[in-house]
Formats: structure tokens, sequence, C-alpha cells
């Protein structure tokens, strides 16, 4: 299924005596392009956040933004004893004084890390918080899919409406090598020479074929149904509609190129902005 690579989700919870506020962002990027702003009891933990996003989201530019704040209750917050008696052992190394009741406590309480959660091993929140994380990747998911079917609902329509001026220059191609030759037939005639006419048939068809558009026009064909089927099937599938989008806007120049009546590079010109309309969408989708 067509999903869109922009979305948003936050969530929150508690953990530890702490309460996590998570947010996902997601934008369009040509790969998948993780970027993660943790707290810094959670700094360990960025691998496997990582890897779980990797299972939800494929492509795309996606930041992961989760904060912490102490919940108020008595367990909430203890003394980080091993941090405390290594800076006694720092502050006495310089001063030659390690008494605490020389510190200001309220100094030293804003000292790094000098306060802990009594539950802060990652190793210990790492399974919880993945746990409570995949609800909202999968909310996340589920967003991008209903976008995404809004956007290849667009999509397939300007699809069929190319696969209809496809079908009118197909009834054009043959107008268009007839009408090549009868031209040639005519300045021909002007130039009141007598040329040999197995020469002039020669140049006739070589023209007419140079003029031709029916290859272009099956390949394109084969394009526009390649892309259908490419919409429909699941996982990310951005980057290949974008490759067959191009395949499609190079057989459709060729055929402008060798257009010779109007009406062949009208539909041309038609076709031409409804694959750039594609395009736009396109590179909305994972």
């Amino acid at each position: 299924m067509v999903a869109s690579m922009t979305g948003f989700a936050r969530t929150s919870f508690s953990l530890a005596g702490m309460t996590y506020t998570v947010e996902i962002r997601t934008l369009n990027h040509k790969y998948l392009d993780i970027h993660c702003r943790l707290p810094e009891t959670l700094t360990a933990a960025e691998m496997p956040l990582r890897n779980l996003l990797k299972e939800y989201i494929s492509r795309g530019r996606v930041d992961l933004r989760i904060t912490a704040e102490y919940q108020e209750t008595e367990s909430a917050l203890e003394l980080n004893e091993a941090v405390y008696q290594a800076y006694l052992r720092i502050i006495a190394q310089m001063t030659g004084d390690c008494r605490p009741q020389a510190l200001d406590p309220v100094a030293m309480l804003a000292l790094p890390n000098m306060l802990r959660s009594p539950v802060q091993d990652p190793g210990v929140l790492l399974e919880p918080l993945l746990d409570n994380l995949r609800p909202v990747l999968q909310r996340l998911r589920e967003d991008r899919e209903r976008e995404g079917s809004v956007l290849w609902r667009d999509i397939s329509a300007r699809l069929d409406g190319i696969g209809r001026l496809v079908e009118e220059l197909e009834a054009l191609a043959r107008q268009q090598q007839e009408e090549v030759a009868q031209r040639l037939k005519e300045r021909l005639g002007r130039l009141g020479e007598e040329l040999d006419d197995a020469r002039i048939i020669t140049e006739i068809a070589i023209l007419a074929d140079k003029a031709d558009i029916n290859e272009e026009l099956v390949r394109l064909k084969a394009h526009i149904q390649e892309f259908g089927i490419s919409g429909r099937e699941e996982g990310p599938v951005g980057r290949r509609l974008e490759f067959i989008g191009q395949e499609m806007l190079r057989e459709i120049n060729t055929i402008a190129a060798k257009s010779a009546v109007y009406q062949i590079s009208k539909y041309a010109v038609d076709i031409k902005t409804e694959l750039e309309k594609i395009r736009e969408q396109v590179q909305n989708i994972e």
C-alpha cells in the first residue's frame, strides 16, 4: 500500500518515576534519514530506537524527540551516591578539603547527574520504552498510509487521463506518417525537375519512418501499466515510481520531438503536464 512520507505523532507515558513525552515527525527525503534527540538517560538506547523506527518507516526524514520529566513522588529522585563521591574526591584533589559540610548542598545538586531516578539503567528501561513506542509508531504508519491512499487516488485519476490521451495519439500516429509523406511529395513536385521515382519513394519512406511514434507509444503504454501495478504493491514504492515516471517522460519527449501534426504536439504537452503533477505527488510517497 502506498504511504506518504509526511506524518506526525505524539504520546506521553510514565516509566520508572519519569514522564516521557515522545514526538515523531516525518518529512520527505530521498532516503531514510533518522535524527534522534534524547534525554541523557536514554543516550545508550539510541541504536535500538533507530532499529525500531526502521520497522515502521522505510524512507523519509524522521525526527524523534523524547523529553523526560521527574514525577512528583517520594521515589522520583534520589542522590546518585557514586557520582556524589566522585565529586567529593575531585574537590578534595583541588582544595585539599573533602569535608561535605564545607560545601554548598544547593550548588552540589546543580552538578550534572547528581540526582537520578531510582530506575535509570537503560538496560532496564529499554524494553518498556520500546513497548510504549510501538503503538504510536503504528498510528503514525496508519496515518501515513491514509494520506498515501489519497495521493494514489489522485495519481490514478491522472494516469487514466494519460491513458486516454495515448489512445488519441495512437489514432493520430498513422495520420502523421501519411501527412509527412504527402508533404514531401508536394515539395518534390514543386521542384519541377525529373527525379528518380525510386529515390523519391526511398526518401518518403525514410522521412515517414522518422515520424513514426508507434514504438514510443507501445513503451509508454507499458510504463503506464507498470506504474499502476507498482503502486499497488506492498512496501516502499516511491523510488520505483519515480524511475518509471522518468521513463514515461522520456518517451513523451521523443514523441513531441517527432511531431509533425499540431494535435500530436498538443496531446504531448497535455501528457507532460499531467506527468509533472504526478511527479510532484510521487515525491511525497515512501
